[in-house]
């Protein structure tokens, strides 16, 4: 996927938004070991929170179908709708959380700590049955949640406090997923069982809240840093941890 050639500048404005936080503030939620199976709507998506929290790259990508697509939050990130106009898919996906978790840049690539810790809540976890445009509930079902996602990165700040992303909390945050059963889902992998045991993510969407959740990034006149400390958004932490591609 081709991105504009200001993408990179425009990557360090977006770090901005990160917020300075001091590392004794940090309250992590429990981690389930092993992973929650996925032969369930409701366990793809209690595997998805803990395969995120376990920082597990590997594990975390399996769960997304390869016609698999994430959508930006119009209302709050109208820049990044505009700067992924091609479309954020599986392997973006993948490559996000590969850079966040264990920090798989190239040499030549901003650095961008990797996260220390994650801690991630969902206000629902159990999808409910989805017969939206034809669909047949039966083997496709949704979540519409609010979450609440705290990502402490590996980056120490002059005065000595642990940088860390803050979602949810004060600023409301939607995330909406679409879920569809293996056998019926399209372009898995072959580590990737395409059977009725199991469910996979086929599409995400970023529903926070405008105005207050958004950076001053809406053009490249008016790129400044924010006066005070700003929580973020799923979609913008997606934005910073993927790499250009030329």
């Amino acid at each position: 996927m081709r991105r504009p050639s200001s993408y990179l500048a425009i990557l360090f404005l977006i770090a901005l938004v990160v917020t300075g936080c001091g590392a004794e503030e940090e309250i992590l939620a429990p981690i389930p070991d092993p992973l929650p199976l996925n032969n369930t709507p409701e366990g793809a998506i209690l595997r998805l929170i803990a395969a995120y929290q376990n920082r597990d790259a590997e594990e975390f990508g399996k769960l997304f179908t390869g016609d698999f697509a994430f959508e930006f939050s119009r209302a709050a990130n109208p820049d990044l709708v505009q700067m992924f106009s091609a479309g954020f898919f599986r392997e973006d996906e993948r490559e996000c959380v590969r850079n966040l978790f264990a920090r798989a840049q190239p040499e030549n690539s901003p650095f961008l700590p990797p996260a220390r810790s994650v801690s991630l809540h969902f206000d629902r976890t159990k999808p409910v049955d989805d017969n939206s445009e034809g669909r047949d509930p039966a083997v496709y079902k949704r979540l519409l949640t609010d979450l609440s996602l705290l990502v402490t990165l590996d980056f120490y700040d002059p005065d000595g406090t642990l940088r860390q992303f803050k979602i949810g909390g004060s600023n409301p945050t939607q995330q909406r997923f679409f879920l569809v059963r293996g056998d019926v889902a399209n372009d898995l992998d072959s580590d990737q069982p395409a059977t009725a045991e199991r469910w996979y993510i086929y599409r995400w969407r970023d529903e926070s809240a405008g105005d207050k959740n958004r950076s001053p990034l809406d053009n490249d006149s008016n790129l400044r840093a924010p006066t005070q400390a700003q929580e973020s958004t799923w979609g913008r932490l997606k934005a910073l941890y993927v790499l250009p591609r030329y």
